[in-house]
């Protein structure tokens, strides 16, 4: 996700281009993710310091409508384990050890080649030798 400094500075850029001094020079703005995801990246910086450089720290961020997703469209109804386990995890509801860190489930890990875990399904009639992708 991008810090608050980069939408600070497309609002400088957008007031400097319509020259009208008001949030991102009137223009609409849409921003997408899940701040569960991805928090902005700050070297040699810690959880406070990534929180602090989040856009939902930005003086801008209260000109925002906010818009919540009700429901994970891309799992199906069948899939209810999953689709609970995804929200427990995003929610941070996991158990973790004394070191905080938690377990992943077995079926999750990949313990062969990424390249062919992931695209073989897709490439097995094209081309039978992944070792070169």
């Amino acid at each position: 996700m991008a810090p608050k400094q980069a939408l600070d500075a497309v609002d400088r850029l957008l007031r400097d281009i319509t020259q009208l001094d008001s949030p991102f020079g009137n223009k609409i703005m849409l921003l997408g993710g899940d701040f569960r995801q991805v928090l902005p990246v700050v070297r040699k910086g810690g959880r406070a310091e990534m929180v602090a450089t989040c856009i939902k720290k930005s003086s801008l961020w209260q000109h925002f409508a906010i818009y919540r997703l009700k429901e994970n469209m891309r799992v199906t109804a069948s899939e209810f384990e999953w689709k609970q386990y995804l929200l427990e995890l995003g929610n941070g509801m996991l158990p973790v050890d004394e070191n905080d860190e938690m377990a992943v489930p077995p079926d999750l890990l990949c313990t062969g080649s990424l390249v062919h875990e992931i695209f073989s399904p897709y490439l097995s009639g094209r081309c039978s030798d992944l070792s070169s992708v």
